[in-house]
């Protein structure tokens, strides 16, 4: 999978930029089988939990979810002042 992001983005967004990331080291991607769609991946895969929970290891307790992931998943990034940018994951 690709990200085609803006260059030269401040410290505190490329941080949360690169834990997104991070998220989907070493998971496997699944090709589109029709060109407008998106790649996919096994949501059961067990390295997007290592991951994840690797992470979170790096957050205060209170600020990370602990609800396993369901049939899909939601990541995200609230952009806020600097150095206040946070990354998330809920399950859905």
């Amino acid at each position: 999978m690709e990200l085609i992001l803006q260059q030269g983005l401040p410290p505190h967004q490329q941080k949360a930029i690169d834990k997104i990331r991070q998220v989907f080291d070493s998971v496997d991607f699944f090709r589109p089988q029709i060109f407008y769609e998106n790649p996919s991946l096994d949501l059961a895969d067990s390295r997007l939990k290592q991951n994840i929970e690797a992470i979170q290891r790096d957050i205060p307790a209170e600020y990370c979810n602990h609800e396993p992931v369901g049939d899909c998943l939601t990541l995200d990034i609230k952009w806020k002042p600097a150095p206040a940018t946070y990354v998330y994951t809920q399950p859905c």
